[in-house]
């Protein structure tokens, strides 16, 4: 389980060749299924940085210091890229949204998200309007809207409670190793 901040920056490795074929600039959601659909990649191709993407069936390896594909040409292009189209143009950003549980009570504002080696999601880091800091388990959140993650009033069964327990002592994990 990966935080979003350390997916960003990592380095794309060619398995064919070696080579860097680029890094990770951010990442695209499809909010729908909860999932990392695609990474949005910086491309050096000598002359110049360009954005293209890469989807995440064509990932190899996610690793913590770098991303892993079979071939560069696994990365294509934004505009040939027409399964994840409506994604770019719905441009769901987590980070940033407030949190709104289904009764309309402000909970606070996500401040990180926690992608599981599948890239499914597996919760948000949200800084409460208490100024505490949480995480919201996946099976928690009912809906990621453009400008608002919805959630359950609170874990509902034992899964969503291991769940939180999980990212709970994944994030102290991480946690203790930035401080360190």
């Amino acid at each position: 389980m990966k935080k979003s901040f350390q997916i960003i920056g990592l380095p794309i490795i060619c398995l064919m060749d070696g080579e860097e074929a680029g890094t990770v600039k951010d990442l695209v959601i499809n909010a729908k299924s909860g999932r990392l659909a695609a990474l949005l990649v910086l491309v050096n191709d000598g002359q110049r940085l360009s954005g293209k993407l890469l989807s995440f069936s064509a990932i190899v390896g996610f690793g913590d210091h770098a991303i892993t594909i079979r071939k560069a040409a696994d990365i294509i292009d934004i505009n040939t890229a027409k399964e994840l189209e409506q994604l770019l143009i719905e441009n769901v950003k987590v980070i940033g949204t407030n949190v709104l549980s289904e009764l309309g009570i402000l909970k606070g504002q996500v401040v990180e998200i926690f992608i599981n080696d599948d890239g499914t999601i597996a919760g948000c880091e949200v800084n409460g309007k208490d100024e505490s800091v949480f995480c919201i388990p996946m099976q928690q959140i009912l809906a990621f809207g453009e400008k608002v993650l919805v959630v359950s009033e609170e874990p509902n069964n034992s899964k969503t409670t291991a769940s939180f327990s999980k990212i709970t002592k994944s994030f102290q994990k991480v946690m203790r190793s930035l401080v360190n």
